[in-house]
């Protein structure tokens, strides 16, 4: 999180003459692009460059907020949630993303309040009603939780194995049980940043490859990714 933040400051700092010469709008433009590629760290950074050019544009207020929820900040998406819940007329959006701010935030009170007020502002037929519903029902199960006796732990990896990138299915070796596999679309998967026809393009998204961490006495080790699958007539164990 700490190099998160550190990658957004100094992309503000780089983009902050270029700002200056454009206009809100294109700014706001090319944050979308940004967005649509995944690159959210990038359209975070030309989200803030636009609220510092207009600060009155109530229009970059929703998709500032869900760009911090995408880089694992919830909490200064809140407040920019409230003001738009405020407005003469809220997206419902605002709520469901307050309610996922609030979850991650482990307010889950608060979460199942701001999830039924999302139910309430779309449609019966809206395909993401099963999701909020579900996700009401999560906060509930977790309510009950955190006043039940604790019988494990979670431990956060930290920086040396996280990144800002996606990190999915981890699985530890059933051979070595100091060893982590996991899939992300870091820095170092195969084949690099590539377009929706898979055509390289540094504007596009990295495809999920496998990486793997090794727990040693001064902690887990910097992620690899995993060589290139061997032939069956020389199988490996893993």
């Amino acid at each position: 999180m700490r190099h998160c933040r550190v990658a957004i400051l100094g992309l503000c700092l780089v983009l902050t003459a270029a700002a200056n010469s454009q206009a809100p709008d294109d700014l706001l433009r090319e944050a979308e692009i940004a967005f649509s590629n995944g690159q959210f760290p990038e359209a975070l950074g030309i989200y803030l460059m636009a609220k510092q050019l207009d600060p009155d544009n109530t229009d970059v207020l929703l998709p500032l907020a869900e760009c911090y929820l995408e880089n694992g900040e919830p909490e200064p998406a809140l407040p920019l949630l409230k003001q738009v819940i405020n407005s003469r007329r809220p997206d419902p959006r605002a709520y469901l993303l307050t309610a996922q701010a609030l979850h991650l935030t482990n307010q889950y009170e608060l979460a199942i309040q701001a999830y039924k007020g999302y139910l309430q502002r779309i449609p019966d037929d809206d395909p993401s009603r099963p999701v909020a519903k579900a996700d009401i029902l999560r906060c509930g199960f977790a309510t009950r939780w955190q006043h039940s006796e604790a019988v494990a732990f979670v431990d956060n990896l930290g920086d040396m194995v996280n990144s800002d990138s996606d990190e999915t299915a981890p699985a530890l070796s059933p051979n070595h049980p100091d060893r982590l596999y996991f899939s992300s679309n870091r820095e170092g998967a195969s084949g690099g940043k590539r377009n929706m026809e898979g055509i390289a393009d540094p504007l596009g998204q990295r495809k999920l490859d496998l990486f793997m961490t090794e727990q040693r006495p001064q902690g887990w080790t910097a992620p690899s990714p995993l060589a290139s699958p061997t032939p069956r007539t020389a199988p490996t164990r893993v």
